[in-house]
């Protein structure tokens, strides 16, 4: 088991394995993950209330409802760019043009995230 400490904005990478792990946020003991992989690869992860945590990333089945996960993640990464919007709209306000940026960039990356996720891709565009 690999034991590490980690601050936001760093990340953790497994090159072999075409795997990046993003800590995004740290706070009151929860810790907010990002993770960049191969569409091939399976992601099993805990979740008690579910009797299967597994998401597979390369499905070609065409599903009538999103996974819980799926669904989730989804919703996590919309809520990130509200928030970053607003986040990004104060420090315009106030001045702040190398925050605002950074924070640009993270939006821009969340996008890129949810454009390139080949599930939620219609058949036409894939």
């Amino acid at each position: 088991m690999l034991m590490l400490s980690k601050r936001p904005k760093e990340t953790l990478s497994f090159p072999e394995a075409g795997i990046t792990i993003h800590f995004l946020r740290v706070h009151s003991g929860t810790v907010k993950l990002g993770v960049d992989a191969k569409p091939e690869i399976q992601i099993i992860h805990d979740q008690p209330e579910t009797a299967s945590a597994t998401t597979n990333l390369d499905s070609d089945e065409t599903v009538p409802l999103l996974p819980r996960e799926l669904r989730h993640g989804i919703r996590n990464e919309l809520h990130g760019i509200s928030v970053g919007l607003h986040l990004l709209r104060e420090q315009l306000k106030l001045g702040l043009a190398e925050d605002a940026d950074e924070t640009f960039q993270i939006i821009k990356k969340s996008l890129k995230t949810l454009d390139e996720n080949e599930i939620l891709k219609s058949p036409s565009k894939a």
